[in-house]
């Protein structure tokens, strides 16, 4: 894609979400063919929207390896806080752990070592708001996911939890409850296994 399309994908991105609407897919010109051009679709529709960047979601695609969804600034919450579903077209929620980088790890010709990432990371329970600008979210392809933010419409920041390192994160119990009740309750992990 060449930076023209990309600024108008973003563009057609940006006035969706500032309209609380949902369009049916990207025209075709404007379509991402690699995660390349979906990252580059995503940055620019962070400052079409006059966004900050609060950090990243990952994923591993079979088709599409690495792909990396921006969390927006103004979307990232505290624990506790409320927020208003009237904006979100989907209101899925995910309960995720979340990383918080206490230190760079440059690019290097070595692997970093496990024990290297553990200790220069802090684990954190994070409630991920699944939402799209897209009228389908099964229908969409995913790297025209991946430039509508990999369908990041919020995040809660919940507690840090220094014991994280003694769980076997590919098997957390977790739950969703809402007013009390339990929503759903399940045993699991990443879908890429170990984060």
């Amino acid at each position: 894609m060449d930076e023209a399309d990309i600024r108008e994908a973003a563009r057609r991105l940006a006035r969706a979400w500032r309209d609380g609407a949902t369009i049916p897919r990207l025209p075709e010109p404007y379509r991402p063919r690699s995660t390349s051009d979906a990252y580059a679709i995503e940055l620019a529709l962070l400052a079409e929207l006059g966004e900050t960047l609060a950090g990243w979601k990952v994923s591993l695609a079979q088709d599409h390896g690495l792909m990396a969804g921006l969390l927006v600034g103004s979307r990232v919450h505290p624990a506790g806080a409320t927020l208003d579903v009237g904006g979100f077209s989907m209101r899925g929620v995910e309960i995720e752990i979340g990383f918080r980088f206490d230190r760079a790890f440059p690019p290097r010709d070595a692997a970093y070592a496990r024990a290297e990432i553990e200790a220069g990371v802090t684990a954190f329970v994070g409630v991920e708001i699944v939402d799209t600008r897209f009228a389908s979210y099964n229908d969409t392809p995913p790297l025209e996911r991946m430039a509508d933010f990999l369908a990041n419409g919020a995040y809660v920041v919940g507690p840090e939890r220094a014991d994280w390192r003694n769980f076997d994160l590919t098997q957390l119990e977790n739950y969703v409850a809402f007013d009390g009740l339990d929503q759903a309750r399940r045993v699991g992990g990443h879908p890429s296994r170990d984060p």
